[in-house]
């Protein structure tokens, strides 16, 4: 923008000896279509088919429908797990905190796009024994969703030996 007097102000203190109000130069004059919210409109549509790409993804790989049948009285809590892995595939920050230890987003992200429903199992198993106050319970769940792949074959692996003694002592 341009004063026809050069002047040491800004727009907002211009002097009285100033002749013309400063113009838009432009040869910019089509008004039959515009979209002013053109950028926003795009990332938002780009957001919205992540979210559902990553919707069924998840839904697939878990296989919610079949959770359903079997926890026919937990759907609320599956619900949340599912909300929960969404939300948490779909983090834009850097990293996430999982009990109390920082990793960077695309492993979470990694490890979370790799759960299946005997991973959701594991993790109802464990909050069905949890006998312990859960004062945080996102942060249980997300520490039990991401140790998932990792711990459940061992803790199983723990429930059938402590099972094992007493199939011994009944032969």
């Amino acid at each position: 923008m341009k004063f026809e007097k050069p002047t040491s102000g800004g727009l907002n203190c211009q002097p009285l000896e100033v002749g013309k109000t400063n113009p838009n130069n432009t040869d910019i004059n089509y008004t039959e279509y515009s979209n002013p919210n053109r950028i926003v409109s795009d990332d938002v549509d780009a957001g919205w088919d992540e979210y559902h790409a990553y919707a069924e993804i998840i839904r697939d790989n878990i296989e919610i429908d079949i959770l359903y049948q079997q926890y026919p009285y937990d759907r609320e809590l599956l619900d949340g797990i599912y909300d929960l892995i969404l939300e948490t595939v779909l983090c834009k920050n850097g990293t996430v905190f999982i009990a109390s230890n920082e990793y960077p987003v695309q492993l979470v992200k990694s490890k979370f796009l790799k759960l299946n429903s005997s991973h959701i199992q594991y993790v109802m198993d464990c909050l069905k024994e949890t006998t312990s106050k859960v004062r945080n319970i996102k942060k249980y769940l997300l520490a039990t969703l991401f140790n998932a792949p990792t711990t459940m074959k061992s803790y199983y692996q723990a429930e059938v030996n402590h099972d094992m003694p007493q199939f011994a002592s009944a032969k």
